[in-house]
C-alpha cells in the first residue's frame, strides 16, 4: 500500500538501517539540485541511528520500495521539512499532501519553515499554498551556484546557514575536519562499532 506513512524512529535498529539504505537510493536525484546533499544525508542518518530526536523521516512503501519520503528537524531554533519527495510514479495520488500533513502533525506547527529550489518552484507552489505556506525570504547561491532557494514561512536559522560553510572547522583528537568527514565519522563509525556492513550512500 502506498496510502500507511512510516515514522523511522518507531522502528527498530535493523529496520531503521534497512530502511535508511532504500531512502538515500531513492533521494539520490536529489543531488541535481542540492550538490552536497549525499554528505548531508550520512549525518542526518548518523544522528538518527545514534537516538538524536531533532531529526526524523516519514516514509511511504509501495511493494517494500519507498514511494515517497520526508526528512525533519524539529528542535528549539528550526521546525523544518527539510526534504520532501514522491517518486515519480506515484506523483499526483495525494501523497504529498499526506506527508505535508504528518509533517505539520509531528512538527506541531501549522507553518513549518520548507525550502524549495527556483527550478521546482513551479512544481511545489500551489501545492504548499494549499496549506497557507507563503515565501518569506530567498537565499541566491545557497546550496548551488546560481540557484535562488526560496524559504517559506520564515528565515534559515544561523546554524542552517553555517552549515553551507564549504570546509567546517571542527575539532576532535586536535586535527580539522572537513564536513564530509564528520558525516562519515559520525554514520561509518556507528556501524563499525555495532559490527554491521557499512552501507556506502555517497
Amino acid at each position: 500500500m502506498t496510502g500507511i506513512m512510516y515514522k523511522i524512529s518507531e522502528l527498530n535498529s535493523r529496520e531503521q538501517k534497512y530502511y535508511l539504505k532504500k531512502i538515500a537510493t531513492f533521494l539520490t536525484n536529489v543531488e541535481s539540485d542540492y550538490p552536497r546533499h549525499n554528505e548531508w544525508i550520512q549525518k542526518v542518518f548518523g544522528r538518527i541511528l545514534f537516538g538524536e530526536k531533532d531529526r526524523d523521516i516519514l516514509f511511504s512503501l509501495n511493494n517494500n520500495e519507498i514511494s515517497s519520503c520526508a526528512i525533519l528537524k524539529n528542535n528549539a531554533t528550526e521546525k523544518k521539512i527539510c526534504t520532501l519527495r514522491v517518486g515519480a510514479d506515484f506523483r499526483n495520488k495525494g501523497l504529498a499532501t499526506s506527508l505535508i500533513k504528518r509533517s505539520i502533525e509531528e512538527l506541531k506547527t501549522n507553518l513549518p519553515i520548507i525550502t524549495v529550489p527556483s527550478t521546482k518552484i513551479d512544481l511545489y507552489f500551489g501545492l504548499l499554498s494549499k496549506f497557507g505556506f507563503r515565501i518569506e525570504s530567498e537565499y541566491r547561491d545557497k546550496y548551488r551556484a546560481g540557484g535562488i532557494e526560496y524559504v517559506f514561512n520564515g528565515s534559515l536559522s544561523e546554524e542552517t546557514l553555517l552549515i553551507n560553510v564549504s570546509s567546517m572547522k571542527l575539532k576532535h583528537s586536535h586535527r580539522r575536519l572537513t564536513t564530509k568527514h564528520f558525516s562519515h565519522y559520525s554514520y561509518n563509525n556507528l556501524f563499525k562499532r555495532e559490527n554491521v556492513p557499512i552501507y556506502n550512500f555517497m
